[in-house]
């Protein structure tokens, strides 16, 4: 009985369970949790930002949310404040403002105003300082960049500074040392007051910059007047004027070789006294010298040869000009061939053009044929010379390799076109020259001339009717030169009414002349290199004038000659080449010196190009310099590059030719000559 009784309650439990589960099942499924939607954003922590010039600094940025993100960034002015992610950089002064805001979101966007200070430089130092005292500025600059510090002292005879800002006080008064920061150009100064201290002069120390002293030496001597603080006020002198002078500044001109003794007294005691011998070679730096005149890449101009023509009738050839290509050299001398003068074509003493009139020679008249036929050779030119009947006529023919000489170098020819009725004649202009040089002169406002920007109480002439001005002058300037008094003294002049332009005197009366070849046929540069040694090695040395006095026709008529150097713009190399013949002359000729070709395929004995490559080619030659008593011993060598070939495909105008000298031609001409 009793377990009938469980056996029930176990039932009811059941079907009661399964009825409350069946009832919950009738509310269907239950909601998910609701999350809230993700959000992002960020903080920064300075809205205002000051910068020195030169500065970086890291933004601190607080990122918020639950997913990763990206922060653009921007600046208004990148040349003031430059911005990279969360770096800033002050690149100049001013301001800008960057901006921050969440890549592609809208309405995100933060500021941060930076301004870049304007950088200071403040001196450090002793405002009061003895005479005889030193002392060292530091300076401190505000700008972060790598700066370099320049000092300058406003009076270095109160007091000198140095690069590292050690000050040294000489005598009293005031002076102002200024530090510069090279970047950032800030200024820092500070004024410092010197007491005099009398400091009396005990010893004179002498310093020269060169140990070794060659002929053209630029020697400065420095006298320091000891104990510091002493006055260094000192009076140079030399024992031998004739063999070198000093200036005020220690400046040494040397004038001779040899043993030159150099005396340095105090102003304050003459009887602290200091001197210094110094032994002077009798020649040049050679390797100075050479190095001078080394050709890197020598000329392979096309220039235009100007003449009156035809170059070769008997050819058909009609045309009056001539295009040719320059063969250049690679040093501007010579080497390897004698200058060769025929003196059999002398103009007989009478004939109308040898006057017989004997002067001095003051310049040497550069001339061109401008007949560019075949047959003007230099040959030609003088044997026709010889025979003539009319006036004009001219000391030298020059051509390629060869010249002839017709009259005398100290008799007249009429060459230069300035007439022989007004000779030559030099005033003193009052003005007092600033170096051993001639001064350049030119024409002021009102028709006076100038030297050196100075104005003279001498008149120009006049450009016929009108005020002549600098327009007028002619292309190597009006002679002058400076007087035994110290000043500048200028040549008399005309008005070329033919040429229009103003010219000097001197060209018929004291100058030779030289009548160069440009005709068709002809090596064009090998020409101008026998030019230069025609001048250079003879008539500048037997005459006692200088390169400076070998002026163009140009200068004495204005007449465009010689034109084709002219308008090739080679007249100032051509002058270089002139130098270079004659310092080699005058200086070095107590020396054995040999020139030798590396590449004699491209470069024959005299260094002149005698085949141009497809290519630029490398090419090498050798100077043994050798002093004939052995005190100099020394082998250079040299690199060029001999430019490739050039070509002309097509003629330029009916008047012009192109020509160009073929090897075989030109070792022909050389076997010749």
């Amino acid at each position: 009985m009793i377990k009938t009784k469980r056996r029930f309650f176990y039932i009811v439990l059941c079907l009661l369970t399964l009825f409350l589960v069946a009832c919950g099942g009738e509310e269907g499924p239950v909601d998910p949790v609701v999350k809230p939607e993700d959000e992002i954003s960020f903080t920064i922590e300075e809205t205002s930002i000051a910068l020195e010039l030169g500065e970086t600094k890291k933004l601190t940025i607080t990122k918020k949310g639950n997913k990763d993100f990206n922060l653009v960034f921007s600046s208004s002015n990148s040349e003031v404040v430059k911005v990279e992610e969360e770096k800033l950089t002050a690149i100049s002064v001013g301001e800008a403002t960057i901006t921050i805001a969440i890549e592609n979101k809208e309405n995100t966007k933060k500021e941060i105003k930076v301004k870049v200070n304007e950088p200071t430089l403040t001196l450090t130092g002793k405002s009061k300082m003895l005479s005889n005292e030193s002392q060292q500025l530091t300076y401190t600059l505000t700008s972060k960049l790598v700066e370099t510090i320049t000092w300058t002292s406003s009076n270095t005879e109160i007091a000198t500074v140095d690069d590292k800002g050690n000050v040294v006080a000489i005598k009293g008064g005031k002076v102002t040392i200024t530090a510069e920061a090279m970047t950032s150009k800030v200024k820092g100064t500070i004024t410092i007051e010197i007491e005099q201290v009398i400091v009396n002069p005990e010893s004179i120390k002498i310093e020269t910059n060169s140990e070794k002293v060659y002929l053209d030496t630029p020697l400065k001597l420095k006298a320091t007047v000891l104990p510091t603080g002493a006055n260094q006020e000192v009076i140079w002198s030399t024992t031998n004027t004739s063999r070198a002078t000093i200036d005020e500044e220690g400046n040494v001109t040397i004038l001779k070789s040899g043993k030159i003794v150099i005396k340095c007294v105090s102003k304050e005691n003459e009887n602290i006294k200091a001197s210094i011998t110094i032994e002077v070679l009798d020649y040049i730096d050679p390797e100075a010298f050479f190095n001078s005149i080394h050709v890197e890449r020598p000329l392979n101009n096309l220039v235009k040869a100007i003449g009156w023509g035809p170059i070769k009738a008997a050819d058909g050839l009609t045309q009056v000009h001539y295009n040719t290509i320059l063969a250049g050299a690679v040093s501007l001398i010579t080497w390897n061939k004698p200058l060769y003068v025929n003196e059999n074509f002398i103009v007989p003493k009478g004939n109308n053009t040898r006057p017989g009139t004997i002067r001095e020679v003051k310049y040497i008249t550069v001339h061109d044929t401008a007949t560019t036929h075949s047959h003007t050779t230099a040959y030609n030119l003088a044997n026709n010379l010889k025979y003539s009947t009319n006036t004009t006529s001219w000391h030298y023919s020059c051509g390629d390799g060869i010249v002839f000489q017709s009259i005398p170098d100290n008799e007249v020819a009429h060459h230069a076109g300035d007439g022989t009725k007004v000779p030559l004649e030099f005033t003193d202009t009052g003005i007092k020259a600033t170096g051993p040089n001639a001064a350049k002169v030119t024409i002021s406002k009102d028709g006076y001339w100038e030297l050196n920007g100075i104005k003279s109480n001498i008149q120009a002439p006049l450009a016929g009717s009108r005020i002549a001005n600098n327009s007028d002058l002619p292309y190597t300037g009006i002679n002058n030169y400076v007087g035994e008094n110290g000043n500048y003294w200028i040549s008399n002049t005309w008005w070329s009414s033919t040429y229009q332009t103003v010219s000097n005197r001197g060209g018929n009366l004291n100058s030779i002349g030289i009548e160069s070849c440009v005709n068709y046929g002809c090596d064009l540069y090998r020409v101008w290199m026998t030019l230069a040694q025609l001048i250079g090695t003879r008539l500048l040395p037997q005459n006692h004038i200088k390169p400076t006095d070998v002026k163009q026709h140009n200068t004495f008529s204005g007449k465009d000659c010689p034109e084709t150097m002219r308008h090739a713009d080679l007249w100032d190399y051509f002058i270089k080449m002139v130098e270079a013949e004659y310092t080699l002359y005058i200086k070095l000729s107590d020396f054995n010196i040999t020139f030798t070709s590396n590449n004699p395929e491209l470069i024959c004995e005299t260094g002149q190009i005698i085949n141009f490559p497809e290519v630029d080619t490398e090419v090498t030659y050798t100077i043994h310099v050798q002093k004939k008593d052995g005190s100099y011993d020394k082998t250079l060598t040299y690199k060029s590059i001999v430019p490739a070939k050039v070509t002309n495909a097509r003629l330029i105008g009916n008047e012009d030719l192109y020509y160009y000298m073929t090897p075989t031609a030109r070792a022909k001409q050389l076997e010749e000559n």
